[in-house]
């Protein structure tokens, strides 16, 4: 057993300290590597969507029982994993593909939250290769989730001009 000298700190306060420092270090993502991350997640999305690929879908989506996805289609939205690969097995199993490139693109970090607006376009691709191309927004927050930032919540939308 040791015994502290009168300027000795204890090592299980050091641990402690040393514990709070390193998950506030840890937690100070900056600015620009957070915005190539996020770009990154987008590009993994659309990704995901174009090559109906629906485990590399599911694994950017958070594994609380409160992930949420809304489409820009009535009757698209799912909460929880099951309702989540069913919904997105659906709209992967369409006889079109999507895919997607946002060129503005709006986030801040709160905490282990970031919440995210992106615009751009969205392609729908038909199995002979014809296309369209539509205005799309992905409104968003993800959670850090053990070093990967994953969608809590994903709504997507179709802006109108007025």
């Amino acid at each position: 057993m040791s015994r502290a000298m009168p300027h000795e700190v204890p090592q299980e306060v050091l641990q402690e300290v040393l514990q709070e420092v390193l998950q506030e270090v840890l937690h100070e993502v900056p600015q620009e590597v957070l915005h190539e991350v996020l770009h990154e997640r987008l590009r993994a999305l659309s990704r995901a969507f174009q090559t109906k690929d629906i485990e590399g879908l599911l694994r950017l989506f958070s594994t609380t029982a409160a992930v949420t996805y809304a489409g820009s289609e009535s009757g698209e939205r799912a909460t929880g994993r099951i309702e989540l690969r069913r919904l997105l097995s659906d709209l992967l199993g369409r006889p079109v593909a999507y895919s997607f490139e946002f060129a503005d693109v709006t986030f801040s970090k709160q905490n282990e939250l970031v919440w995210l607006l992106a615009d751009g376009d969205g392609t729908q691709t038909d199995g002979d290769g014809a296309s369209e191309t539509f205005a799309y927004r992905l409104t968003g927050v993800l959670a850090n989730e053990g070093a990967q930032w994953r969608w809590l919540l994903l709504v997507g939308s179709e802006p109108t001009t007025v």
